[in-house]
C-alpha cells in the first residue's frame, strides 16, 4: 500500500468493501484474516497473492524478538539442617 501510495479509503474502494474491513486485514493483532480477503487484497492491489503473503511473513518475522536465553527457573527453597550446638 504505501509504495503504491493507497489508503485504507482507496483500498476499501477497490475491495468493494468497507473500511472497517480493510483496518481489520491491517490490524497486527487481529487472527481473522481468511484467504479470500487477503486474495481480494492483493488484487486490489494489483499484485500476487504470494508477494502478499511474503511481505506479511517479513513484516512479523521483523517484529518478533530476537530468541534470546530462555529465563533460568527459580531454584527451590531448601531447608537446611539445623545445627546442634551442644
Amino acid at each position: 500500500m504505501q509504495q503504491q501510495k493507497v489508503n485504507p479509503s482507496e483500498l476499501s474502494r477497490r475491495m468493494s468493501t468497507s473500511r472497517n474491513q480493510v483496518y481489520r486485514l491491517l490490524d497486527e493483532n487481529d487472527t481473522g484474516v481468511t484467504f479470500v480477503t487477503l486474495s481480494t487484497a492483493a488484487r486490489a492491489l494489483d499484485t500476487s497473492f504470494m508477494e502478499l503473503l511474503a511481505v506479511i511473513a517479513r513484516k512479523a518475522i521483523a517484529k518478533r524478538k530476537p530468541a534470546g536465553r530462555r529465563p533460568s527457573r527459580p531454584r527451590k527453597a531448601v531447608a537446611k539442617p539445623l545445627r546442634n550446638r551442644d
